[in-house]
Formats: C-alpha cells, sequence, structure tokens
C-alpha cells in the first residue's frame, strides 16, 4: 500500500506520470487499470471499480457491486450476458450501463448477428441487408464505393463509382485489376499485390508483392514484364504457367518473338507501330502492295493455335491459307475453274482459257467471227463482249451469210445493233451511272449497282449512307433535303440545310418545331415567340434554281392576306392600304388586339 501512496502523491504532485501509469483526472493510474471508452478517452477500471496491488505485485480492479471484471475493466451486470465475461458478448461497448452495438450484431447483449436478421437471400452491410454479392471484402456496401442495386437476378450487382469496377469482392479500381491466364478471374493486383491510392500523382496502383512487378495495371512474374512495362508479354502474348517447371514464361503470339514477346519472329513481317504480322497471313498485290489476308478478313494469330490463319469476313471464303472473294469460287476449294487468279473485278484467265470463272478453252474463231464464253459467234452480233447485249438473239441469214441481232418487242435496237430493256433506259441513256442491266424474271429487267453499298433510288445508284426511310418505308434521299451528286459522292443541299445527308438546319435557317425555315416565311408574335407565316400559311419553294445555296422562299396564303412574312386574316387588314390592324394592334385569330387607347375592327379609332 505504500507503493499506492507513493504512486498516487506522484500523480498529484506533479504533471506527468511514470511510463508505466496513464493520467486520468488528477491520479496516475496503472496502465493495467486503465480503460478507454469508444471516445478514446481513458478512465480508472471503466469507471466502476477501483486500481489495486495484486498478492502477486501486479494491478488489476477491483469492481464495485452491480459490476462485474472483463477483459475491458469492469464493466455493468447490464452489459453481460449471464454465463459470460464479455462485455456486449464481444461485438459493442457498454456505455451508460447500456451495450451500444457494432453493425453487424443487434440484441440486448449484441448477441445477434444482423445477418439472422435479414431475409434467407439476403446480409448485412453498413446496417443495411442487401444481396451476398453487395458485400465486399471489408464488410462494405460495394466495397465502400458504389451503390447496391438490391435484385439477386442481375448479373452485376453494384453501380460503381467512376474508374471504379465490380468483380466478386465488391467494386476497386479499374487501375489494379489484372487477369489470372490460368482460369481468366479478375483479381485486384492480380491477387499479388494490394492496391494502394497513390497522393502525389492522384491515381490507385499496384504495390506488388515480393517475386513480383507492376505492368500495366496489375502484378506479374518479372519472367512476363519489366518492372513498370505498360503490357503483359508486350500486349502480343499471354502470361502462362509451365507445370513442369512450376515457372512462368511469356507464351507470344504466332508473329512475335523474345523473353517479353517484344519483337517480330523470324517468319513475320514488321508493319507498324511494333506491330507483326504472321508470314502465313500475308501476301503481295501486282504493285508489290502488302495484303493481310488478300485484305478480305483478318489474322488470328493466337497462341493456342497450331499455326496462324486468316478469319475471312462477310462475303469471302478460305482457301489454301488466304481469303478469297466469293464471286471467283467455282467449286469447295475451287477459284476461277482452277484456270485464272481472282482479282478485285473478277477472275483473270491463265493462258488458254476464258469465261468468267476461266471455265471454257479458247477456240480459234473463222474470220468474221469472234470467240466469247467458249463459243464462237458472228462478230456483227458481239457488242461490248457480249452476244446481243444478253439480251437479243443473234440470226443469220443464210442467203448472204451476213448476221444481225434481232431484240424481243419490248427491247430497243441501239444504233450499234444491240438490245436495250426498256425499263434501264434513263434520261435516254441505258442505266447512267449505274451497273449493268441485268434480266430478274420472265420479261423483267433491272438495272443493278456496281458496288453492294448503293441501290438505285430515282434512277440513280445512290449509297446507303445516303439514305434513310419515310413513313411509307421508301428510300429518300439525302433526308429528303438536297440531291445526291455522283461526281463528288455528296449530298448537295438545299440551302436551308447542310450535313452528310442534309441532316442539320444551315446558318440561314431558324429551327422552328424541328423543322428549317428562312427568315423569309417567318415573323415573330407579339409574345415574342417565332412563327411561321403567321401560323395561317405555309412557306413554300418560289424560285427554284440549279443552284440550291440561291432558292428563294415565301408564304403561300389560302384565304389570308400576305403581310410581312405573315398570312393574316383579311378581317385584321384595313380596306385601303395600310398596315395590319391599322398599325395600332396586332393579328389574333381572325381578331384584332388593339393597342391601348385605340378600338374598331381593325383598331382605326
Amino acid at each position: 500500500m505504500l507503493l499506492l501512496a507513493g504512486l498516487l502523491a506522484f500523480a498529484l504532485g506533479s504533471d506527468e506520470c511514470p511510463y508505466y501509469t496513464t493520467k486520468v483526472g488528477l491520479k496516475c493510474v496503472h496502465n493495467g487499470c486503465v480503460v478507454f471508452d469508444y471516445r478514446g478517452i481513458p478512465s480508472e477500471c471503466g469507471g466502476m471499480g477501483y486500481c489495486s496491488e495484486t498478492p502477486a505485485n501486479s494491478w488489476g480492479c477491483v469492481c464495485m457491486y452491480g459490476s462485474i471484471a472483463t477483459g475491458r475493466g469492469c464493466v455493468s451486470q447490464s452489459c453481460v450476458k449471464p454465463d459470460t465475461d464479455l462485455e456486449c458478448s464481444g461485438n459493442g461497448m457498454c456505455i451508460r450501463e447500456k451495450c451500444i452495438c457494432s453493425l453487424r450484431h443487434s440484441g440486448l447483449y449484441c448477441e445477434k448477428p444482423i445477418d439472422d436478421l435479414c431475409p434467407s437471400n439476403m446480409v448485412s452491410a453498413e446496417g443495411y441487408c442487401v444481396v451476398e454479392r453487395c458485400r465486399g471484402d471489408n464488410g462494405l456496401i460495394c466495397g465502400g464505393r458504389g451503390y447496391c442495386f438490391n435484385n439477386p437476378k442481375y448479373a452485376v450487382p453494384c453501380s460503381c463509382d467512376e474508374n471504379f469496377e465490380y468483380i466478386k469482392s465488391g467494386c476497386h479500381p479499374t487501375n489494379c485489376l489484372g487477369v489470372v491466364s490460368e482460369t481468366s478471374e479478375v483479381l485486384v493486383c492480380n491477387g499479388h499485390g494490394e492496391c494502394e491510392f497513390d497522393a502525389e500523382n492522384s491515381k490507385w496502383s499496384c504495390d506488388c508483392d515480393a517475386g513480383y512487378v507492376r505492368a500495366g495495371h496489375t502484378c506479374v512474374p518479372p519472367t512476363c514484364a519489366s518492372s513498370g512495362a505498360e503490357h503483359i508479354c508486350s500486349s502480343h502474348g499471354y502470361c502462362t504457367l509451365n507445370s513442369e517447371t512450376n515457372s512462368y514464361s511469356c507464351l507470344c503470339l504466332h508473329g512475335y518473338a523474345g523473353d517479353y514477346c517484344e519483337m517480330c519472329a523470324e517468319d513475320a513481317i514488321p508493319i507498324w507501330s511494333g506491330l507483326c504480322l504472321a508470314g502465313a497471313c500475308a501476301s503481295y498485290d501486282d504493285s508489290g502492295n502488302l495484303l493481310i489476308c488478300n485484305n478480305l478478313g483478318g489474322c488470328d494469330e493466337d497462341a493456342s493455335l497450331p499455326a496462324p490463319r486468316c478469319t475471312c469476313s462477310e462475303g469471302a471464303f478460305f482457301k489454301d491459307g488466304n481469303c478469297y472473294p466469293l464471286y471467283c469460287r467455282t467449286g469447295p476449294h475451287e477459284i476461277c475453274s482452277n484456270h485464272g487468279t481472282c482479282s478485285y473485278d473478277g477472275c483473270r484467265c491463265e493462258e488458254g482459257y476464258c469465261g468468267g470463272y476461266c471455265e471454257n478453252k479458247v477456240i480459234t474463231c473463222p474470220d468474221g467471227e469472234t470467240f466469247l464464253d467458249g463459243s464462237c459467234y458472228p462478230s456483227a452480233c458481239v457488242i461490248n463482249n457480249t452476244v446481243c447485249s444478253y439480251f437479243g438473239q443473234c440470226v443469220r441469214d443464210e442467203a448472204t451469210g451476213t448476221a444481225r441481232c434481232v431484240c424481243p418487242k419490248n427491247l430497243l435496237q441501239a444504233s450499234d445493233g444491240s438490245c436495250i430493256p426498256m425499263a434501264c433506259i434513263f434520261n435516254g441513256e441505258v442505266c447512267p451511272n449505274m451497273g449493268p442491266c441485268q434480266i430478274v424474271g420472265e420479261d423483267e429487267y433491272e438495272c443493278f449497282c456496281n458496288f453492294i453499298t448503293s441501290t438505285i433510288v430515282d434512277g440513280q445508284c445512290v449509297p446507303y449512307k445516303y439514305l434513310s426511310k419515310n413513313l411509307f418505308d421508301e428510300y429518300v434521299i439525302c433526308n429528303g433535303r438536297g440531291k445526291y451528286d455522283v461526281g463528288s459522292d455528296s449530298c448537295i443541299c438545299h440551302s436551308l440545310y447542310k450535313g452528310p445527308s442534309c441532316e442539320f438546319c444551315a446558318e440561314n435557317a431558324v429551327v422552328i418545331n424541328g423543322e428549317c425555315y428562312p427568315m423569309s416565311c417567318v415573323n415573330i408574335h407579339h409574345d415574342g415567340t417565332a412563327a411561321v407565316c403567321g401560323n395561317y400559311g405555309q412557306c413554300m419553294l418560289s424560285h427554284e434554281t440549279h443552284n440550291l445555296a440561291r432558292e428563294i422562299y415565301s408564304c403561300i396564303c389560302r384565304g389570308y392576306s400576305h403581310e410581312n412574312n405573315l398570312c393574316v386574316s383579311n378581317i385584321c387588314m384595313p380596306f385601303v392600304d395600310g398596315p395590319v390592324c391599322s398599325g395600332h394592334g396586332y393579328c389574333d385569330g381572325g381578331a384584332c388586339i388593339c393597342d391601348s387607347g385605340y378600338r374598331g375592327v381593325q383598331c382605326e379609332y
């Protein structure tokens, strides 16, 4: 007891306490008896006892009546569940003789996990019941970085904050998410580091475990990337585990080589920006230009394939390691009947063969005849490499030995002898600015466009990009606001419109109810709103010119008078020339609204 008295005396006579004690009020209390509350304020034995030296020369709390000794000093019996010695079941703090529970527990003694209070398909997070996938590893909703939809049917349960992304453990910084090659599972820092916020650079990044380096947004073995590299395996391969050596290394895409897939393989061709093309996908045109899969597909260089190969786009097929257009295909594995090469304009036949698909052997024809499509025809019937332009019949006069084209009744015979279907004639020309005229049915003919990206509208081939459809599902050129010009391959817009397809109003137009109108048809109401022809007429093109930019528009008033861009009711107009409502009011719905101080039908008094 002398030691205790000396300790108290020391506390009362000094502002500092020995290192093995803590100042509580005016006393220095042995650290073994000091309890800190939830605010961090120290007390002696939790305020419900006093500190005393034990026979073993140590210090402990002697609790007052109504309190129980626990690991945190003396606690009110009302906060300790019978048959235990835990303050608030270890899940809260006793404040004013009552348990204040942590977020995940409830009950008189904090003995009930809140999860037990939630529906069977939910768990507790931050005091709320949420679907289990919304509770992050840290116990917070969406990891504390998002909003929980609370719908178990949603594939992604959280809407994450900007620059955060959801994985199974909550919302995490996108800058720290990597993929494990063996499982394709997305993990924070590839499961080999911690995601930390770099305050100096204001961004999240991975702090990798020993034996791993940061590459891009994740952590990988140093055998798969150099420290600080932007991409794993230079983004040209995969970081894979060798089960035999239990070590990681880069498995490069076809066309790449090096420890980090940083260079082109020996059989690859460098193309641009450090990219390499596997030789199996490369070819050259007649001008020596490099082609990737004949420009009809892409090169699949996946390392899992035994070799790279071309993946052909729609309209092409694969043969002998390359892509070819379907229009050259003459068999399952045959191009141009195996007697030619395929070009952008069709088959180019080898010497001795001819025909659209090189299917015919060249035959020597007698004088006066021309070889065409495997046969000899009178030269007089061969027009533009066709027999009577496909649509007529070549008839030979046995008496004279001459031949000529005879056209069916619904075809015209041109000056060169060719037969032309009437349906293919536009403005006196055969399929002008279009492709060939072809038969589409019995006695039915039609012009076709040279490119599949165009179709015929109003007698010309127009690219689909300049077409839209109206309420009747009919094609409309340049949104009905201009004309298509073949020479410039563009829309020439009417003066009120602009844009690639004349979809916008021009600077000289006024937008009213989503439509474009010229100033010559627009007036301003007394309330400051703009109106077209005073809302009682139509704005029409009054002077059409070949130069669309110089068109003139004006109001057409039916049953109304035209006055200063307005269609005005005749009731509002004076009997002799003069302004609307005698200049002393405005016309509204067929009647004059007079200014203050004026009256009369036309505000004439």
